[in-house]
Order: C-alpha cells, then structure tokens, then sequence
C-alpha cells in the first residue's frame, strides 16, 4: 500500500478533506461520505456528526476543515501569549496528556486531562463547570500534529454543548514543545529542565 493510501485508511478526516478539496460542490442529495447513509446538503451535517458543512466548506473560511470550529474560534500561539501580558487574561485548558502537561505548560493553565474517551469528557466538564460562559476560553493539547489530535475536538464540541460563547483553540501545527515552548512564549516548567 502506497504512503498516501495509509494515511487515507486510517484517517476518515483525511478523506473527508480530499473529497472536499477534490469536489468542492456537492450536490443536495450527495451521501454522507461517512457510509452511514445519511444525506447532506451544502451547509448541512450528516447525523453521524463525522463530518460538518460539506461544499460550504469550500465556499466559505467559516469552517476549518472537518472542525466544529470557525476561524474566529482559533487562536494562534503569538496572540495568546500577548493576551497573557494583558489584564483581561483567558482561562486556558490542556486538554492533552498528563505527563506532557507536568513537563511543560502554559502558565496559569488548567489540567483537564485527554478529552478522548467520555471518562476525558466528564473530567473536562468539571475543571470548567464553575466558570461564567461568556469568559474567554483557551483549549489546547499540543500532544502531536493538530490534525491527527484525538483530544482538542471532542473538547471543543463538548465545551460548545456546555454553553461558553469565547471558546477558542490555540492552533499548535507540530505540537506543544515545536510551536509554544521552541518559539519561546511563556512556560512552566514543573517537570522541565
């Protein structure tokens, strides 16, 4: 199997992305290119929620891809660590791996744990259940390539269901220690050298 064709298999967002870019305008009763069935329509969702805005995707930046979030929802790391100089300081969330997060995090960050499991979603919930909904909110994980991250999504879209209006994702291309640490924005290093 060519190197393309495993990357495809193992990742249906990959797919997903390449049938987009490759057919930009799908038709108002294309299936549901996650073989459940379903049907979409430009702006729609399948039900199966793998998937979101097929063919708006390319009319539009709203949305990123496959992601539940518009582009106005991402944050880079330069803006958030001016944001963190500021008085009006974000609530920021690592929503990745424990011992990523004790060798190095963003200062003030809370640890919610990985989002990828519903135990992940649960813990997530209640690290943020007391916070107003209108605060400023800064999820990230960092543990590997943003696209290939199994935790950053779930959280969003959970976080979304709970309610907060200033949700936003630090966009981590590489990961945490390549895109935060190397460039030198602020870290703790509790388990660092």
């Amino acid at each position: 199997m060519s190197q393309p064709n495993k990357l495809i298999s193992k990742s249906p967002a990959a797919l997903l992305a390449l049938i987009i870019f490759l057919f930009p305008q799908v038709p108002s009763s294309a299936a549901c290119p996650t073989g459940t069935g379903d049907r979409a329509t430009s702006g729609e969702v399948c039900e199966s929620g793998l998937h979101s805005r097929i063919g708006a995707a390319s009319e539009s930046s709203e949305v990123i891809e496959d992601n539940p979030w518009t582009d106005n929802e991402v944050i880079s790391p330069e803006a958030l660590a001016h944001s963190l100089s500021s008085n009006a300081k974000p609530t920021i969330v690592q929503v990745g791996f424990q011992p990523l997060f004790k060798l190095s995090h963003i200062p003030g960050a809370i640890y919610a744990g990985p989002a990828n499991n519903s135990d992940g979603i649960d813990k997530l919930k209640a690290s943020v259940g007391g916070l107003p909904r209108n605060k400023v909110l800064v999820i990230y994980c960092g543990c590997c390539p943003f696209t290939d991250c199994p935790n950053v999504r779930p959280a969003f879209i959970a976080l979304k269901a709970m309610g907060f209006t200033q949700l936003k994702v630090l966009m981590l291309h590489d990961n945490f220690n390549h895109d935060w640490v190397n460039k030198g924005y602020p870290t703790d290093k509790p388990g660092g050298r």
